[in-house]
């Protein structure tokens, strides 16, 4: 694998889905050479952003794309609703999933979480 390469997961506003994105995740990370611990924790994250993201609610969800890119010494997963050109984006995110959410982030060792206000960045790198 070449450093800047991108895999992208499109997903349909269905949560019985969101297992594709930590399979995705996971399997790239193994492939670059991250420890069991390192996949592990990136799983986690992932399963945790779905979550975050598709909250459970009445209304329809949105889609959700997955862009995984390889870096020198790493890998970085960014999780963005996706909404039509006149669709609006959720509610901000509930205060409670926002908490459990950084309180789960900051026991992930090597990767950091950005929440944005339409989606999630990972950030790992290998141990050395």
């Amino acid at each position: 694998m070449l450093v800047g390469d991108e895999v992208r997961l499109r997903l349909p506003g269905n949560p019985e889905y969101g297992r594709m994105a930590r399979t995705a995740s996971t399997s790239l990370a193994r492939g670059l050479g991250f420890s069991f611990r390192e996949v592990e924790d990136l799983g986690l994250a992932i399963d945790e952003s779905v979550v975050l993201l598709w909250q459970p609610s009445d209304e329809d969800l949105p889609g959700l794309e997955l862009v995984l890119t390889t870096t020198e010494d790493g890998l970085m997963a960014a999780l963005t609703l996706t909404v039509g050109p006149d669709d609006e984006l959720p509610p901000a995110l509930s205060s409670d999933a926002l908490a459990r959410f950084v309180e789960l982030s900051a026991e992930l060792g090597r990767w950091t979480s950005t929440v944005r206000a339409d989606g999630v960045d990972i950030v790992g790198r290998r141990a050395r």
